[in-house]
């Protein structure tokens, strides 16, 4: 069984020369072959054992797709350490928790931002030794002890292996499939985040499983950016490039993201629901926003019976190509449910989309769709079938359980919550509730989520929150009716898609808080509620009452709020007690309801309507 340094040494071998990791830097493309790949990680593991990391010792990474944090994570692991990679947007409060509980000797980060957010904290951290920056603007001047250039870093590691020229080599040696791969934190959506500890094997033999099921070549061209945290990432991007020795690119900004996967034209590709609601939206908010009715018409048909030569000619190549799909041989979903609008939009516009399923605690992956007559035509909630060697079992109370070579160890830190996720046979609870029949596994709601209206009907929110989704003038949903007889809607509406459709119609305003109270914005909503209301009981179960009342709220859900985690997804709990005013004067029957700011003055009278 391989581990992730020997694979970079197979790659050494096999295609030295070939193209491993490409980054754009002031518009231009830089790339490094395996080769270049490999002689900066070795000077940096070398630089790290300088300065004194040892095997098993925890190395944290914080910052966006740059080259040089996927070197800190291969030097990491040559080392037998453990990267720990965090959010690049986490400030100091997200990061002092987990930089205590993984008691993080080093830490890797892109540049200032990030060192604004590590430095405050170095007095609450005696354990970290090392803050690694790569981005020296506005830093070089900082006197800090700890801190140190990643140029500085590889200078040191140059003289170290002069002097010890077998260091590295002896610590690649004594990694094992079973060493400590990563430490990847949970989203936190129910509660605190927890470091779920993984093995090389966890991940290399699930990748495997996969590569192999999919078909991935050492030819793919794979779009490099999601966050690093995400667990996702680590499988999708970094796992899989390690495994097939394929191409990673990474865009020159969180800005350019868009612009730049237009430039590299991927063949593989996984994105969040999310992303791919955003495209939808955005060809949606392109057709609406046309003169010509072409783009309109086509995709109408598109959707109803399918592409036409003429239609794939005019719209959906050059639609493809300008979001950068053109070459995509397979495309993945996951994190999240994806509405069936938006599946069947990317399948009939010929984008070979599957849904998958995965956890921090699966090394990313439990099962991906096979694309089937049945699946395509099937119900929504579906994310395949489990991976070779993963088993799925469905508990008493409904939850999702998992045994199999992604198993993770246990939460860094925490006994008493890794024997509550994982039992004494290896099970694992997922903290979703779903089904599992004909090897297909169907994923409906959290645990915690799941509740029943006061008739004793389910009430499972993400079923009606994401059916109202599929709206591309609808960016959130939250549904709140426990113990009530009806539900209520808070929505956040797209602000580009509903801009645009404003514009088209010479609605004025200034931002998104007044466009959220304009009555035609509200009344544009209010189409969406009631179509849905006419289908709830397929939504949301035969004996689902319809949403009773909604609003349109004036401002987003936040992460600064703690209404949503750094991978936006929902914290419920959070978003009820946030707006508890504003869902009680909706269930009241209340018109309008004034949202004030600290200061008592008015900022927007929300209209409280009714369906």
């Amino acid at each position: 069984m391989e581990t992730f340094p020997s694979l970079l040494q197979q790659h050494i071998t096999q295609r030295a020369s070939h193209t491993a990791l490409r980054m754009k830097r002031y518009g231009i493309w830089n790339a490094y072959s395996w080769q270049e790949v490999s002689a900066e990680v070795a000077t940096l593991a070398n630089g790290f054992a300088a300065k004194g990391l040892q095997a098993g010792d925890r190395v944290a990474v914080i910052g966006n797709n740059v080259p040089q944090l996927f070197f800190a994570i291969m030097a990491t692991q040559s080392l037998g350490a453990v990267p720990v990679p965090l959010h690049a947007d986490s400030n100091s409060e997200e990061l002092r928790g987990m930089l205590v509980n993984c008691e993080a000797k080093f830490v890797v980060l892109q540049d200032q931002q990030q060192a604004d957010s590590v430095i405050p904290l170095l007095g609450e951290l005696p354990m970290l030794t090392q803050v690694v920056y790569v981005d020296t603007r506005g830093i070089e001047n900082y006197k800090v002890d700890q801190l140190i250039s990643f140029a500085e870093m590889q200078k040191g590691g140059e003289a170290f292996a002069s002097q010890n020229p077998n260091h590295l080599q002896q610590a690649v040696a004594q990694v094992t499939p079973d060493t400590d791969a990563f430490i990847v934190y949970t989203s936190g959506t129910s509660g605190t985040p927890r470091g779920a500890v993984l093995s090389h094997s966890n991940f290399l033999t699930i990748g495997q499983a996969f590569a192999e099921q999919e078909k991935l070549g050492e030819e793919e061209e794979v779009f490099a950016y999601l966050p690093l945290s995400y667990s996702s990432a680590l499988f999708y991007v970094y796992t899989l490039w390690m495994i097939k020795g394929y191409t990673i690119n990474c865009p020159e900004s969180n800005e350019t993201t868009m612009s730049d996967m237009r430039e590299v034209g991927p063949t593989f590709l996984y994105g969040p629901p999310h992303f791919f609601k955003a495209i939808y939206s955005q060809i949606n908010s392109r057709a609406a926003s046309s003169k010509s009715k072409m783009i309109d018409k086509h995709l109408d048909g598109m959707m109803n019976k399918g592409r036409t030569w003429l239609g794939s000619k005019l719209v959906f190549e050059p639609i493809k190509d300008l979001y950068g799909l053109s070459r995509i041989k397979s495309a993945y979903v996951g994190g999240d449910i994806v509405s069936n609008e938006v599946f069947h939009f990317f399948r009939a516009l010929g984008i070979n989309l599957k849904t998958t399923y995965g956890s921090a605690e699966s090394a990313g992956c439990i099962s991906v769709q096979e694309i089937t007559e049945d699946a395509l035509t099937g119900e929504e909630n579906v994310v395949g079938t489990p991976l070779r060697g993963v088993e799925i079992k469905i508990l008493d109370n409904q939850e999702i359980s998992f045994k199999g070579p992604n198993t993770f160890k246990g939460y860094y830190g925490d006994v008493a919550q890794s024997g509550q996720a994982k039992d004494a046979e290896g099970w694992v609870k997922t903290g979703d509730i779903g089904e599992f029949a004909n090897n297909t596994l169907k994923v409906l709601e959290r645990v915690d989520c799941k509740s029943s209206f006061s008739t004793g009907a389910d009430f499972i929110p993400k079923q009606i929150e994401n059916a109202l989704k599929a709206s591309p003038y609808i960016k959130d949903v939250v549904v709140v009716g426990e113990q009530r007889d009806h539900s209520v809607a808070l929505i956040v509406i797209d602000g580009d898609t509903v801009g645009a459709w404003a514009d088209m119609r010479q609605i004025q305003f200034t931002g998104l808080r007044e466009l959220a109270t304009k009555t035609e914005v509200v009344e544009l909503i209010s189409e969406r509620v009631r179509d849905l209301n006419t289908k709830i009981t397929q939504v949301g179960g035969s004996n689902c009452p319809p949403i009773k009342r909604y609003t349109v709220l004036n401002r987003e859900f936040s992460v600064a709020a703690g209404e949503m985690t750094r991978s936006r997804k929902i914290r419920r709990q959070v978003i009820g007690t946030n707006n508890s005013k504003i869902i009680e004067a909706l269930f009241a029957g209340e018109p309008t309801f004034d949202v004030t700011d600290s200061a008592g003055e008015l900022v927007a009278k929300l209209r409280l309507e009714t369906a």
